[in-house]
């Protein structure tokens, strides 16, 4: 009606692909780490945010300084289990991106 023209905006086709390359799944992947780690150290060991997301970064990077750790058994379990997957699917995603 107001004979203006309207902006086009991508599509399907022409949508930008973040997850082309290695690179958009590590980051991917580091967000849902962290974002795990809030939900899971958070609730299980009664840590704020801002910690629960400094321990997701130490094991991560296999740092481990010992300053928080988990207390009881079930988050001694999860911990273990989440830094066994946490490194290998890092240093996976990691040799991919070396190798392209």
């Amino acid at each position: 009606r107001c004979k203006t023209r309207q902006r086009e905006f991508f599509s399907v086709a022409t949508a930008p692909r973040q997850f082309d390359g290695p690179a958009g799944y590590l980051a991917f992947y580091f967000a849902i780490y962290v974002l795990a780690s809030l939900f899971i150290f958070g609730l299980e060991e009664g840590w704020p945010a801002l910690e629960c997301v400094y321990f997701a970064v130490i094991t991560l990077t296999t740092a481990g300084l010992g300053d928080y750790v988990p207390t009881t058994n079930g988050a001694k379990l999860i911990c273990s289990v989440f830094i066994y997957f946490g490194v290998a699917c890092i240093g996976l995603l990691l040799g991919s991106l070396l190798a392209s």
